[in-house]
Formats: C-alpha cells, structure tokens, sequence
C-alpha cells in the first residue's frame, strides 16, 4: 500500500515504492552492453563463450526490466488514509 504524506527529510513527498528499481535494472544492463564493448576491443568474437554469457546477461536483465515495468504499470495507486490515487 503507498501511504501518502509520508515527508522524507528535505520535507518533500517520498516516491513510489519500487520506483527506483527498473532504473536500477538499467544501470545493470548498461553495465553489461559495457562489458561487451570491452570484451570486442579485447578481441574476443561474437561467437565466444564470454561474448554470448555477456549479451545473455544484457537480455535478460532487459527482459526483467520490461517485466517488472509492466507489472508497476498495473498498480493502482491508492492511500487508505486520504482515499486518493497516487
């Protein structure tokens, strides 16, 4: 449930629960797309055990990115205590 009114410490409104978590994914993903730049400039072919593990990796970490936010997507919202949608 998201409570509303909920005032961190700079006296702004917290987030969303979770709200961070599909640019967390991102981040990963970019580090991955990272690791097979580095494994192409180190020579390594596209067909190597490495390069195959890391674009595995970078898809699945996409796929679950996707996942997640359509699940977040579905989430309606609601406070309890002041009946509005957040």
């Amino acid at each position: 449930m998201y409570r509303c009114g909920i005032i961190d410490g700079n006296g702004q409104r917290q987030g969303a629960p979770l709200s961070g978590s599909s640019g967390a994914i991102d981040d990963r993903a970019k580090d991955a797309y990272d690791l097979i730049e580095e494994l192409l400039s180190a020579g390594f072919g596209a067909d190597d055990r490495f390069m195959l593990a890391a674009k595995r990796l970078r898809m699945e970490l996409l796929q679950t990115k996707g996942e997640l936010e359509r699940e977040l997507l579905k989430w309606v919202l609601d406070c309890r205590r002041c009946n509005r949608t957040a």
